[in-house]
């Protein structure tokens, strides 16, 4: 059995959507009783929210100009990093990477993440209880500390 047809359909007209009576083929009309949308001044409609605040984020573009911080964190001028004890025999403490050093550390963090990535896909089970072992070793893991101690220090200077 199929569903009668609904007496309301909306319809697109002038690039506004207006609800059709089915019955008598007009508009609906509104009512005392139904909340109409208000209207400015002029007699339209108010713009949308969305046109409403397009206009304002465009109007605050053209009159906003950003200010330039020092501290402007992974894309200023100067990168700050905070080390913590765990993977720095000298940490914590605060380094600014200087311009040379933020294309070694972004280097060096992409390659650890592509090899990261690469052996967990292809040795994942075999590379994770030996990784594993291997840190929980107090001999290795202070020299992979004293060797990341000594990049960091050479990265840039103590802030």
């Amino acid at each position: 059995m199929d569903m009668p047809p609904t007496r309301y359909r909306v319809v697109e007209q002038g690039r506004r959507l207006v609800v059709i009576d089915n019955w008598t083929g007009q508009p609906v009309q509104y009512s005392a009783g139904t909340p109409q949308p208000p209207r400015n001044d002029l007699g339209a409609a108010p713009r949308s929210t969305i046109e409403q605040a397009s206009a304002t984020l465009r109007a605050h573009a053209t009159t906003h100009k950003p200010q330039r911080t020092t501290n402007a964190g992974l894309g200023g001028a100067d990168w700050i990093i905070t080390t913590q004890s765990w993977f720095d025999d000298e940490g914590p403490r605060r380094l600014r990477i200087s311009p040379g050093g933020q294309g070694g550390l972004t280097m060096t963090i992409g390659i650890l993440a592509a090899l990261a990535i690469a052996a967990i896909f292809f040795l994942g089970w075999l590379l994770i209880p030996a990784t594993l072992f291997v840190l929980l070793q107090s001999g290795p893991r202070k020299m992979i500390r004293a060797a990341i101690t000594g990049w960091l220090t050479g990265l840039g200077e103590e802030v």
